[in-house]
């Protein structure tokens, strides 16, 4: 019989709920980083880039608010 995997303490910090937000907010900032790039530059990969640190950002957030295992 196979032992099961023990997670690695990276993995375990996601089960904190403070951890989760501070993650979602790091997110949105770059976020918002990336947006004021990207409208300047206008260079589609920082709108991409934009996007999915924005949804990263709010899918933690509400994560660390619902407590909710993503």
């Amino acid at each position: 019989m196979e032992k099961p995997k023990r997670q690695s303490k990276f993995d375990r910090l996601f089960e904190y709920r403070w951890f989760r937000a501070i993650v979602g907010l790091v997110a949105l900032a770059l976020a918002y980083v990336f947006a004021s790039w990207a409208i300047d530059s206008g260079s589609l990969l920082d709108y991409a880039i934009t996007a999915i640190l924005l949804f990263i950002g709010v899918k933690e957030l509400a994560s660390a608010i619902f407590k909710k295992k993503a």
